[in-house]
């Protein structure tokens, strides 16, 4: 019997749902798809809520709430854990800002390593880009796990991840269709 933990970068998948036409998807379904056909002991979301300055403006606030409501709905679907990383503010030398995510790709790569260890799962069934969560599938693999990588066009996820993983299932259009609302 084959049972897997679907794990999704949150940010990673709304960049593949914008360059795809910004298809809605429901989430709940999209894990199913990872799935395929296997027991799914978790999914897991890992995100960042929208930064909020100490003093919110009204359009930081709006964006908060929203955040909100949508990982409160991931959290009532049966099996889903959202983990929630932080949105730090960053200053360019020229003054302008970016901001970076903080937290995600650690939690993303010790659950990985915890479900692998504790043998909890057969397969992990990843959606990311990030070549820093090489050394968790490492371990992954030395454990007998399959990692399954789930990615948009090659210009998004990093070589040596895609070289890394056992299997790579490109998530496109017609897939997210396949979840869409």
């Amino acid at each position: 019997m084959f049972r897997c933990a679907c794990m999704i970068d949150g940010g990673y998948l709304a960049r593949i749902q914008k360059d795809q036409g910004s298809i809605r998807i429901k989430h709940d379904l999209f894990a199913q798809e990872m799935a395929s056909g296997m027991d799914i002991l978790r999914t897991y979301f890992y995100h960042c809520p929208p930064f909020t300055s100490p003093s919110p403006t009204p359009d930081e606030i709006t964006r908060q709430r929203g955040f909100d409501t949508f990982s409160s709905s991931l959290q009532k679907l049966p099996h889903f854990e959202c983990r929630l990383g932080r949105l730090e503010r960053r200053t360019n030398p020229d003054g302008t800002f970016y901001f970076e995510q903080k937290r995600v790709d650690v939690m993303l790569a010790t659950d990985i390593a915890t479900l692998s260890s504790k043998r909890l799962v057969t397969h992990i069934n990843l959606m990311a880009g990030d070549s820093d969560l090489i050394p968790a599938i490492q371990i992954a693999k030395n454990e007998g796990v399959i990692v399954n990588l789930f990615h948009g066009p090659l210009k998004t996820v990093h070589d040596h991840l895609l070289q890394t993983v056992d299997n790579r299932i490109v998530i496109d259009a017609a897939f997210l269709t396949k979840c869409a609302r």
